[in-house]
């Protein structure tokens, strides 16, 4: 268990990493009827960045609800597949 988590956490990490090296406002999670498509919005425009399976999209959309704080038992909408997350960057001030 603990390698998949530890899977997880580097996926995410890395996601995270192209989008900020490709300078993203957003990380667009779209839901498809046998994956899901990740895209990053780069001067308003999507662009595909990868294409996972439902089930590491989901434990990587999980991870990001516990770094937020967010309850992850908590379902956004009645079916996944009708849930799109955004993740939005935002500057903020140093402490």
């Amino acid at each position: 268990m603990q390698d998949l988590t530890n899977d997880v956490e580097e996926r995410s990490r890395t996601l995270l990493q192209h989008a900020y090296r490709a300078d993203a406002s957003d990380i667009h999670f779209i839901p498809r009827k046998k994956d899901t498509l990740i895209e990053l919005r780069i001067d308003g425009y999507l662009y595909e960045l990868a294409i996972l399976a439902r089930e590491e999209a989901e434990r990587i959309i999980n991870h990001f609800k516990f770094l937020s704080g967010m309850d992850k038992q908590r379902k956004i909408s009645h079916c996944i597949s009708d849930f799109e997350l955004y993740l939005h960057f935002c500057p903020t001030a140093a402490p």
